[in-house]
């Protein structure tokens, strides 16, 4: 019975059109990587979204920006609206929120990769680089990393994991 419904299950996802967005972040590095057919940098499979405008630069999307949106857009992935997203390709105003300086990229720009580590060996809820919950139940803790007016009263700050 249990091997009917986990057939069922992958049959229905597939159906649905769902079964490459699972294939994007296993432990199969070339559902990513590419050595003959390489796209962009990092001989990644995908090519880099250079043609979106990134809403918080008002320039085209660059650099690990980039190269997420391009599955991201919905071509192969799941959408993640980058105008409805935290910004990305932005150094980050101290003022506003104290990034971990190992999670900045490119000279200290703020990227998706600074909230998610999209390897495969990251378990968390999203790929998120902070333990947040199955289902992200406490998201709060994430965005507190950086946010401190996010935080619990008397609620310590949460230990980042550096970034790869």
């Amino acid at each position: 019975m249990k091997k009917t419904a986990i057939f069922l299950t992958m049959a229905l996802m597939v159906l649905a059109g769902s079964y490459s967005v699972l294939a994007q972040h296993d432990n199969n590095c070339k559902d990513c990587h590419s050595i003959h057919d390489a796209k962009g940098e990092k001989i990644v499979a995908v090519a880099p979204d250079t043609k979106t405008i990134n809403p918080a630069t008002k320039k085209p999307l660059a650099g690990i920006s980039a190269l997420c949106q391009g599955c991201h857009k919905g071509e192969g992935g799941p959408e993640i609206g980058i105008m409805k997203s935290h910004p990305v390709g932005i150094v980050p105003n101290p003022k506003r929120a104290q990034v971990p300086a190992e999670w900045l990229r490119d000279g200290g720009l703020f990227e998706c990769s600074s909230c998610h580590d999209f390897h495969p060996s990251n378990s968390n809820y999203k790929y998120l680089r902070v333990d947040v919950g199955a289902s992200g139940t406490d998201l709060g803790k994430f965005c507190a990393v950086c946010h401190a007016d996010k935080r619990s009263k008397g609620e310590k700050k949460a230990a980042p994991a550096p970034a790869k």
